[in-house]
């Protein structure tokens, strides 16, 4: 996503120093494992199941290595932009649950900061929709980074402006 693809600029642009190792991990949700699936509960069109439904496992390998790929030339150019000496470890998977097997490879290797990238939506809908940048922060043993890819706007001025910032100095302003 663009938001991940902003947080991994930011991370080398901010984070990174050299003899770094930088580990991603794309992580993609495998409905052929959902917990509707595991439970009986098959996917279905008109009561027939499909066999188009699902991706083939070489559909699957194929997204996989096209995301490695994509991941490996946007690392390439941002890294080109420094003189950083990192090592770079990509990983593409499928998982039923991605924002629990996160947590996981999180907990197994510990690394020292885990930055995610987040679209910016309210705390509302974040809660709601359940976003991966809240769970993370929520269940990460380790600290989090929410790199958020726009600014908030500033609210507009109020017609009621202070009496000192609007005068030309402190030796103008008056006490009401």
């Amino acid at each position: 996503s663009d938001e991940s693809k902003y947080a991994l600029e930011w991370c080398v642009g901010t984070v990174l120093v050299d003899s770094s190792v930088l580990y991603i991990l794309n992580v993609l949700e495998d409905d052929d494992y959902s917990s509707m699936n595991l439970n009986g509960i098959q996917p279905t069109n008109s009561g027939k199941s499909l066999a188009t439904d699902h991706p083939s496992g070489t559909t699957r390998e194929r997204t996989r290595v096209n995301n490695v790929n994509e991941i490996t030339k946007l690392v390439v150019d941002l890294l080109k932009l420094t003189k950083l000496q990192i090592h770079v470890v990509i990983e593409s998977c499928h998982h039923p649950i991605p924002r629990h097997f996160i947590v996981g490879v999180i907990k197994h290797m510990s690394p020292n900061l885990v930055v995610v990238g987040s679209k910016g939506s309210s705390a509302i809908k974040g809660v709601l929709m359940g976003s991966l940048s809240n769970h993370l922060v929520r269940k990460s043993p380790v600290p989090v980074m929410v790199v958020r890819n726009r600014l908030k706007k500033i609210a507009k001025k109020s017609k009621f402006s202070n009496n000192v910032t609007s005068l030309k100095g402190l030796a103008d302003a008056r006490i009401d």
